[in-house]
């Protein structure tokens, strides 16, 4: 596999787990940080591609994998019945 094309690969896994990926003009190579539950990697735009590719490597060895979030139980009580229904049951002698 080439070199660019690893470093999309990796690129893509990069959203993937929810890191932050930026291109700028640095003095160093970049680095990886986290703020407030947020990963950034910040890459120096003149690098190489392999050194891209060695920098986000790197980076995503440290990054936790993104566990998939449950979407909440919806709550089930009287107010979420609908008027009609609750009217149809009282009527009946149902609650």
């Amino acid at each position: 596999m080439k070199a660019s094309e690893r470093l999309e690969r990796l690129e893509r896994l990069c959203v993937e787990r929810g890191v932050r990926l930026a291109y700028d003009d640095l003095q160093g190579e970049g680095g990886l940080c986290r703020l407030r539950d947020c990963w950034y990697l910040v890459i120096n735009r003149r690098l190489a591609v392999e050194s891209r590719v060695r920098l986000i490597h790197q980076a995503l060895e440290r990054v936790p994998q993104r566990t998939p979030q449950l979407a909440p139980a919806p709550t089930v009580g009287p107010d979420s019945i609908p008027a009609a229904v609750r009217a149809a049951r009282e009527a009946d002698g149902r609650s």
